[in-house]
């Protein structure tokens, strides 16, 4: 699908799913990379990539933290890195009037 524009809004769809009929285009997922990076950055991301897929919205909105590393620390004991990953499914509207 053509992109769309860097103003089109995505809504975020957790506990529900639009009422618009829709179809499923693609999986997107963000982490903050830096820990100043608030949660509406790494929102900002989804958004940016839903929008690059053509979509409209997002659904099955979750967020999870995984390891990504472990080092031993001066202590004897292990210093565990782990990173919080945001991720949805992008869809797009079936109807373009939806503004769901």
């Amino acid at each position: 699908f053509p992109p769309r524009p860097v103003d089109h809004p995505i809504r975020f769809f957790q506990a529900t799913l639009p009422r618009c009929a829709f179809e499923e285009i693609a999986t997107v997922q963000a982490r903050k990379k830096l820990f100043w990076q608030s949660d509406g950055q790494v929102l900002d991301v989804l958004r940016a990539k839903a929008r690059q897929v053509g979509g409209d919205a997002l659904i099955g909105f979750t967020e999870r933290d995984v390891v990504t590393g472990s080092s031993p620390n001066v202590n004897g004991g292990v210093d565990v890195r782990r990173a919080n990953i945001r991720s949805g499914i992008v869809i797009r509207y079936k109807d373009s009037s939806c503004t769901e």
